[in-house]
């Protein structure tokens, strides 16, 4: 007998030795989020074996606001806090719970703050003087059958999803759950199917939709683990009717219906595209804020199929926050699959300041060039240390109807309508004016040749689609010709 009760204790020893717990740390708060880096060591201030670090591990690599689930063997460790500058965290918190979400840590409730500000070097030398805080945690032991973590969508389209997971115990086996999204649920109503599979292709899926997907793990003998949630929206199928999106209205849970076929990528500064709302007029726009390093940054509109008369331009309004710190942005077309670009419709597009968005400069653009083709509009900001950009009212339509409509007048013909330096023009009326406008109806040319046969030199102007009044005889005609 006590043979057997001495296996038992082994087995429960080995077991609970090589068990694994979740652990949560997150960041919040504060200023300079990107200056903060945390790891976990197995001794006081850094020293012993990391178990954890922000990035890659190396000080600072991956630095800024986490929110991040880590699985760790239970025990005690060591949670450190640095700061690049080496001045406090600037009112940054971090907090650490348990699987159960009961706080094992949070430096007291206080922003970590050493007081020894002997670092005055943004730069990140790795250094010891760089920790604010070293603070002890006593990671438990998780639960006998613990939940997956670390939900992945692996990939998308309009009817599909591949979604991955981290096992944390040893189980083959899981239940899932995919239906409508619901901001408030941590538990699905559905019905659970089993799979071995990980990563899971599910289908079937409608197209520009929201879903949670749950999943957990099936330990045996009817032991399930919790419920692990994720959620995920398909891909839209491309616009190829006219379209208008202000960004105003919210469904039932809170969001943006207009903004669900829009995506937004990161390069990687602090602060990338985002909606905001206004508090007084309660409308919705896309934002960017200022970032200490470079933007590498993209808005990327809905996928359009460009088609004649139906699809062909497309406008917005955008505009900066403050007259002192304009705000610039280079629009794209780039290709619906993958992204890469097309052409640059415009670079260091200025976006003028503007206190009221009612009266915001409006954009228009003539996609006739890439009729055929699925594309996306790019909104792309590179700019460091500004202000506030802002967009909002983006409207796809036909030329003719975003654009200025042609008026042809008789007897009169100009070329080419892809103009390199010289447009041309004839006459059987006497030509008292021609002049020149931009989509945003500003005045780039004017002249009066007076004469019947003659070419003006637009060899200044920069490419884009810029429409020709031109007064014969007491009549005026508008025509479109585009500027390589």
């Amino acid at each position: 007998m006590k043979k057997i009760t001495l296996l038992l204790f082994l087995l429960t020893f080995c077991f609970n030795a090589n068990s694994q717990s979740i652990i949560n740390i997150t960041t919040s708060g504060g200023s300079y989020g990107s200056e903060k880096w945390v790891n976990i060591t197995t001794e006081v201030d850094g020293a012993g074996d990391q178990v954890w670090g922000q990035g890659d591990g190396t000080q600072c690599d991956g630095a800024g606001f986490i929110n991040e689930d880590i699985s760790l063997a239970p025990g005690t460790y060591y949670v450190n806090c640095y700061d690049k500058y080496d001045d406090g965290w600037d009112g940054t918190l971090i907090s650490v719970t348990d699987y159960n979400g009961s706080v094992i840590g949070d430096n007291g409730g206080e922003s970590p703050d050493d007081g020894e500000d002997t670092d005055a070097d943004y730069t990140c030398e790795g250094t010891p003087e760089e920790m604010e805080a070293s603070f002890m945690i006593v990671v438990p032991e998780g639960p006998s059958c613990p939940a997956p973590m670390a939900l992945t969508l692996d990939a998308v389209t309009n009817s599909t999803a591949t979604i991955s997971w981290t096992a944390v115990g040893t189980e083959t086996t899981w239940e899932y759950v995919v239906e409508a999204y619901d901001l408030d649920s941590d538990e699905p109503t559905g019905t659970a199917y089993s799979t071995t599979s990980n990563p899971l292709s599910v289908t079937g899926l409608t197209t520009s939709t929201s879903y949670d997907f749950y999943v957990r793990a099936d330990c045996g003998g009817g032991v399930f683990s919790d419920w692990t949630k994720g959620s995920f929206s398909t891909d839209c199928d491309a616009a190829d009717g006219a379209l208008s999106h202000d960004f105003d209205t919210l469904d039932n849970n809170d969001l943006v219906v207009d903004a669900s076929c829009w995506s937004v990528v990161n390069g990687g500064d602090a602060n990338t595209w985002g909606l905001v709302q206004n508090s007084t007029t309660l409308n919705i726009y896309w934002r960017i804020a200022y970032s200490s390093t470079a933007h590498d940054d993209y808005l990327y509109s809905p996928a359009i199929t460009v088609l004649d008369g139906v699809t062909d331009a497309f406008n917005f309004k955008g505009w900066s926050y403050s007259s002192s710190f304009l705000e610039s942005i280079n629009l794209l077309v780039v290709d619906a699959t993958d992204n890469s670009v097309i052409a640059t419709l415009e670079s260091d597009l200025v976006l003028p300041y503007e206190a009221d968005a009612a009266d915001a400069t409006r954009f228009t653009y003539d996609l006739s060039a890439y009729e055929g083709q699925d594309v996306k509009i790019g909104f792309h900001s590179t700019t460091t240390n500004e202000y506030y950009a802002y967009l909002d009212e983006f409207t796809l339509d036909a030329f003719s109807t975003l654009g200025t409509t042609t008026n042809t007048l008789e007897g009169f013909t100009l070329y080419p309508t892809i103009v390199k330096e010289e447009l041309n023009f004839r006459s059987q009326n006497k030509v008292e004016a021609i002049t020149v406008f931009n989509l945003l109806g500003q005045k780039v040319f004017s002249g009066a040749p007076n004469t019947n046969n003659s070419s003006i030199n637009l060899s200044n102007l920069r490419p884009g689609v810029y429409v020709v009044k031109v007064s014969a005889e007491g009549k005026i005609g508008s025509y479109k010709i585009v500027k390589e």
